[in-house]
């Protein structure tokens, strides 16, 4: 059997009031990526557009969309 490395807990809907929270991983490319991660990334953000449409066709219009990045430099232990 695998090792449990973590568990993430649920987050309780109280710390949000009434709102709803969308959280969106932000990914971006430098001007010299590979042309395969470009066109990856273009299919990721058309989807995140899609998904938003989705949501907002079925509870309305959506306010805000907090971005989530993890950015670091050099070699990661």
């Amino acid at each position: 059997m695998a090792e449990e490395l973590g568990k993430i807990e649920k987050l309780e809907i109280e710390q949000f009031g009434l709102r709803k929270l969308y959280v969106v991983p932000l990914l971006f490319s430098g001007t010299d990526a590979p042309p395969e991660y470009k066109e990856k990334l273009e299919r990721y953000w058309r989807e995140v557009n899609e998904q938003i449409a989705n949501q907002e066709a079925k509870v309305g219009k959506i306010k805000r969309i907090i971005t989530n990045r993890c950015l670091w430099v050099g070699k990661k232990d």
